[in-house]
């Protein structure tokens, strides 16, 4: 079953009502994610399995720290660089946030101590929103979701802390 139904009019609804706003990445740079690790995937093997680049490497090393198996420690940094950077670039694409009429739903970014998280909160839930550079973060009681968004996230947290307000002049102690 769909998370959205299309209308003919271009509009989208999902169990929390008509999408507001999402902070997905469009087609061309989740394209563009996607191509950039391939390559970089393709340039740690490349550089892996190349003699030439190990002997340079082990070169580097040595004229710099004059210490046995100080290029073997640098191609193993250059290879998890490579990796991480390769990592980042396919996880990238999959968080996101959208708002709803009726509610907040979305993955958070992977992190080094927590994995992608699917999140569904509704605007009771939330305390606050805010924006650090490309990332929105979600504060509730519950704990925090942090949300890599290249677009809308300042629209999306305008009509976050918008709806949040609202929900809460209506509840009654």
């Amino acid at each position: 079953m769909p998370n959205h139904i299309q209308t003919g009019k271009g509009e989208k609804y999902g169990a929390k009502g008509k999408l507001l706003v999402t902070t997905k990445n469009s087609t061309a740079m989740t394209v563009l994610d996607w191509v950039c690790g391939v390559v970089l995937v393709i340039l740690g093997i490349v550089y892996m399995f190349n003699e030439t680049m190990s002997r340079a490497m082990t070169e580097l090393a040595w004229s710099v720290f004059r210490s046995p198996g100080a290029g073997e420690v640098l191609q193993i940094i250059v290879m998890v660089f490579l990796l991480c950077c390769a990592a980042v670039c396919f996880t990238l694409p999959l968080s996101r946030c959208d708002v709803y009429e009726g509610g907040v739903t979305g993955t958070t970014k992977l992190t080094l101590t927590k994995g992608l998280r699917k999140f569904e909160l509704s605007y009771r839930d939330i305390m606050n929103v805010t924006v650090s550079g490309k990332k929105l973060k979600i504060h509730t009681p519950a704990g925090s979701y942090e949300v890599m968004a290249t677009s809308n996230r300042m629209e999306a947290m305008r009509i976050i802390q918008e709806k949040a307000a609202q929900e809460k002049q209506f509840v009654r102690p």
